[in-house]
């Protein structure tokens, strides 16, 4: 898919340094329908003018891999977010069992 093919969301405007929700429940498949491959990782990015400022990942254990068969995850809330007021983007990678890495979710996420 060309990136312009991916689903683009604005996320509810956040304030520095209160908490920030998180994505209670992400979905690749909106009928729990099962991959090929199951989901091994996943990562979401935040970035702004200067580059990558926030990494959060199933890894790191702030992304929690609900489904790795329907590919269905939740983004753990943040207590204090540290991004400083602004407009960041923000994008979502995956890496499946096979190792094949894409990028499927993408938007802006406002901070005051």
């Amino acid at each position: 898919f060309p990136m312009s093919c991916f689903p683009t969301f604005t996320l509810p405007a956040a304030r520095s340094g209160n908490t920030w929700d998180g994505i209670s429940a992400g979905s690749l498949s909106s009928t729990g329908t099962a991959f090929a491959d199951t989901l091994a990782s996943i990562e979401m990015i935040f970035q702004d003018s200067t580059g990558i400022v926030l990494t959060l990942s199933s890894g790191a254990g702030t992304i929690t891999i609900s489904d790795a068969s329907a590919w269905t995850f939740v983004v753990l809330p943040i207590l204090s977010l540290s991004l400083s007021p602004g407009n960041y983007s923000w994008e979502i990678k995956t890496t499946d069992s096979a190792g094949s890495k894409k990028s499927y979710f993408r938007g802006t996420l406002p901070v005051t």
